[in-house]
Protein backbone atom coordinates (compact mmCIF):
# COMPACT_ATOMS: atom_id res chain seq x y z
CA UNK A 1 0.00 0.00 0.00
CA UNK A 2 1.53 3.23 -1.06
CA UNK A 3 2.70 5.63 1.91
CA UNK A 4 -0.07 8.55 2.84
CA UNK A 5 0.89 11.79 3.10
CA UNK A 6 -0.48 14.67 4.33
CA UNK A 7 -0.51 16.85 0.80
CA UNK A 8 -1.55 13.37 -0.84
CA UNK A 9 -4.62 13.40 -3.47
CA UNK A 10 -7.23 11.09 -3.22
CA UNK A 11 -6.26 7.43 -1.60
CA UNK A 12 -2.45 8.09 -0.85
CA UNK A 13 -4.17 11.66 1.51
CA UNK A 14 -3.85 11.01 5.37
CA UNK A 15 -7.46 11.44 6.20
CA UNK A 16 -8.37 9.54 3.18
CA UNK A 17 -12.07 7.89 4.30
CA UNK A 18 -12.68 5.43 1.09
CA UNK A 19 -12.09 2.00 1.20
CA UNK A 20 -10.72 0.55 -2.41
CA UNK A 21 -13.53 -1.66 -2.25
CA UNK A 22 -15.87 1.88 -1.90
CA UNK A 23 -14.09 3.20 -4.73
CA UNK A 24 -14.50 0.26 -7.08
CA UNK A 25 -18.22 0.44 -6.51
CA UNK A 26 -18.01 4.19 -7.08
CA UNK A 27 -16.34 3.77 -10.70
CA UNK A 28 -19.10 0.58 -11.27
CA UNK A 29 -22.28 3.28 -10.81
CA UNK A 30 -20.29 5.67 -12.35
CA UNK A 31 -19.77 3.80 -15.29
CA UNK A 32 -22.94 2.11 -15.56
CA UNK A 33 -24.38 5.77 -15.70
CA UNK A 34 -25.01 6.79 -12.13
CA UNK A 35 -24.85 10.50 -11.66
CA UNK A 36 -22.08 12.19 -9.49
CA UNK A 37 -24.60 13.30 -7.44
CA UNK A 38 -26.67 10.32 -7.17
CA UNK A 39 -23.51 8.30 -5.98
CA UNK A 40 -22.47 11.50 -3.54
CA UNK A 41 -25.79 11.12 -1.92
CA UNK A 42 -25.81 7.44 -1.75
CA UNK A 43 -22.58 6.92 -0.17
CA UNK A 44 -22.89 9.78 1.81
CA UNK A 45 -20.07 11.42 0.68
CA UNK A 46 -18.75 15.15 -0.24
CA UNK A 47 -20.02 15.89 -4.29
CA UNK A 48 -16.88 17.35 -5.34
CA UNK A 49 -15.09 14.01 -3.69
CA UNK A 50 -17.37 11.98 -5.93
CA UNK A 51 -17.28 13.94 -9.42
CA UNK A 52 -12.97 14.11 -9.10
CA UNK A 53 -13.11 9.88 -9.02
CA UNK A 54 -15.49 10.30 -12.10
CA UNK A 55 -13.14 13.06 -13.86
CA UNK A 56 -10.21 10.38 -12.80
CA UNK A 57 -8.24 13.18 -10.96
CA UNK A 58 -8.82 11.23 -7.64
CA UNK A 59 -8.47 7.83 -5.72
CA UNK A 60 -6.23 6.15 -8.42
CA UNK A 61 -8.89 6.94 -11.14
CA UNK A 62 -6.87 7.04 -14.49
CA UNK A 63 -9.92 7.32 -16.91
CA UNK A 64 -13.17 9.14 -16.72
CA UNK A 65 -15.80 7.62 -15.73
CA UNK A 66 -18.45 10.82 -17.44
CA UNK A 67 -18.93 12.04 -20.27
CA UNK A 68 -17.50 16.00 -20.27
CA UNK A 69 -19.49 18.91 -19.93
CA UNK A 70 -20.62 20.38 -23.25
CA UNK A 71 -22.27 23.82 -22.88
CA UNK A 72 -25.53 24.84 -22.61
CA UNK A 73 -25.38 27.47 -24.97
CA UNK A 74 -25.43 26.74 -28.90
CA UNK A 75 -23.38 29.04 -31.36
CA UNK A 76 -26.48 31.20 -32.64
CA UNK A 77 -27.61 31.65 -28.68
CA UNK A 78 -24.39 32.83 -28.04
CA UNK A 79 -24.48 35.43 -31.38
CA UNK A 80 -27.71 36.29 -29.55
CA UNK A 81 -26.41 37.22 -26.21
CA UNK A 82 -23.74 39.06 -27.55
CA UNK A 83 -26.09 41.03 -30.07
CA UNK A 84 -28.36 41.98 -26.89
CA UNK A 85 -25.39 43.15 -24.85
CA UNK A 86 -24.41 45.29 -27.74
CA UNK A 87 -27.76 47.31 -27.53
CA UNK A 88 -28.23 47.18 -23.86
CA UNK A 89 -29.89 44.46 -22.54
CA UNK A 90 -29.23 44.06 -18.80
CA UNK A 91 -27.07 40.91 -18.26
CA UNK A 92 -29.55 39.57 -16.13
CA UNK A 93 -32.02 39.64 -18.55
CA UNK A 94 -29.93 37.62 -21.21
CA UNK A 95 -28.94 35.03 -18.46
CA UNK A 96 -32.63 35.06 -17.59
CA UNK A 97 -34.07 34.55 -21.31
CA UNK A 98 -30.82 31.94 -22.17
CA UNK A 99 -31.71 29.59 -18.98
CA UNK A 100 -27.81 30.35 -17.39
CA UNK A 101 -26.11 32.15 -14.63
CA UNK A 102 -25.16 35.65 -14.27
CA UNK A 103 -21.87 34.45 -14.42
CA UNK A 104 -22.03 31.86 -17.45
CA UNK A 105 -23.29 35.44 -19.22
CA UNK A 106 -20.24 37.37 -17.74
CA UNK A 107 -18.05 34.82 -18.98
CA UNK A 108 -20.17 34.47 -22.42
CA UNK A 109 -19.39 37.97 -23.10
CA UNK A 110 -16.04 38.41 -21.78
CA UNK A 111 -14.94 34.89 -24.09
CA UNK A 112 -17.03 37.05 -26.88
CA UNK A 113 -14.54 40.47 -26.32
CA UNK A 114 -11.20 38.36 -26.35
CA UNK A 115 -12.66 36.10 -29.72
CA UNK A 116 -13.26 39.61 -31.28
CA UNK A 117 -10.27 41.15 -30.63
CA UNK A 118 -8.24 38.60 -31.32
CA UNK A 119 -9.67 38.18 -34.97
CA UNK A 120 -9.35 41.61 -35.40
CA UNK A 121 -5.85 41.91 -34.21
CA UNK A 122 -5.05 38.94 -37.03
CA UNK A 123 -7.06 41.28 -39.37
CA UNK A 124 -4.86 44.09 -38.70
CA UNK A 125 -1.88 41.66 -39.19
CA UNK A 126 -2.60 40.27 -42.42
CA UNK A 127 -3.49 43.47 -44.01
CA UNK A 128 -1.65 46.07 -42.09
CA UNK A 129 -4.57 48.66 -43.36
CA UNK A 130 -5.92 50.20 -40.03
CA UNK A 131 -8.62 51.86 -41.89
CA UNK A 132 -9.68 49.58 -44.25
CA UNK A 133 -10.14 46.91 -40.95
CA UNK A 134 -11.64 49.02 -38.68
CA UNK A 135 -14.46 49.66 -41.99
CA UNK A 136 -14.37 45.88 -42.04
CA UNK A 137 -15.63 45.51 -38.53
CA UNK A 138 -17.33 48.65 -37.87
CA UNK A 139 -15.58 50.50 -35.49
CA UNK A 140 -13.59 53.11 -35.03
CA UNK A 141 -9.55 53.57 -34.29
CA UNK A 142 -9.90 53.70 -30.29
CA UNK A 143 -11.50 50.88 -30.51
CA UNK A 144 -9.20 48.93 -33.13
CA UNK A 145 -6.34 49.84 -30.27
CA UNK A 146 -8.29 48.29 -27.53
CA UNK A 147 -9.46 45.18 -29.51
CA UNK A 148 -5.54 45.52 -30.36
CA UNK A 149 -4.32 45.74 -26.74
CA UNK A 150 -6.54 42.94 -25.51
CA UNK A 151 -5.78 40.57 -27.96
CA UNK A 152 -1.68 41.53 -26.95
CA UNK A 153 -2.24 41.72 -23.42
CA UNK A 154 -2.89 37.84 -22.99
CA UNK A 155 -2.89 34.52 -24.08
CA UNK A 156 -6.43 33.33 -25.57
CA UNK A 157 -7.84 30.21 -23.56
CA UNK A 158 -7.48 26.92 -25.46
CA UNK A 159 -11.29 26.62 -25.22
CA UNK A 160 -11.31 30.08 -27.36
CA UNK A 161 -8.36 29.03 -29.47
CA UNK A 162 -10.76 25.67 -30.64
CA UNK A 163 -13.27 28.27 -31.57
CA UNK A 164 -11.19 30.34 -34.11
CA UNK A 165 -10.36 26.75 -35.91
Amino acid sequence: MPKKTQNGNGKSHLSSRLSPETVEELKRRLGSGDSPAACARVFRLNYMTVYRIATGSAYGASERLIPERGSKITDQRRNWAERAARRGMPRAEIARKLGVTLMSVGRLLADARALRAEQIRADLLTSGDRLAVARKWKINEKQLDEAVTLASSRKLPQRLRRLLG
